[in-house]
């Protein structure tokens, strides 16, 4: 299967936005409310700057389909505590959520 993992830049800034925004995820999301450009401006800028967490896009078959987060990182100690969200946030990929996780995982 052709799937990969990337380092988001500033090209998925819009697409990121528009899948936070989309009714399907914002009811799965800690808040539901539409995000304004400048909330996601600072949050943007926040997982950029902050070495505790590594967000990365989720590619399969060089289609952009979802976020995948890592969380509680210790750089200093080279290690995560595995704390990992995959979100799909394409529409008709959310159903292959299972097994686009067995795939990045390893389960």
């Amino acid at each position: 299967m052709d799937y990969k993992l990337r380092s988001i830049d500033d090209s998925d800034k819009e697409r990121i936005l528009n899948w936070r925004n989309s009714d399907r995820v914002r009811q799965n999301m800690y808040t539901d409310h539409l995000i304004t450009p400048e909330e996601h401006e600072s949050w943007f800028n926040k997982i950029h700057q902050d070495k505790s967490v590594d967000y990365k896009i989720f590619e399969y078959e060089g289609r952009s389909i979802g976020l995948v987060g890592f969380t509680q990182i210790n750089k200093m100690h080279n290690q995560h505590e595995d704390v990992t969200s995959l979100a799909i946030f394409e529409d008709g990929w959310a159903a292959k959520r299972a097994e686009m996780s067995k795939l990045l995982f390893k389960a």
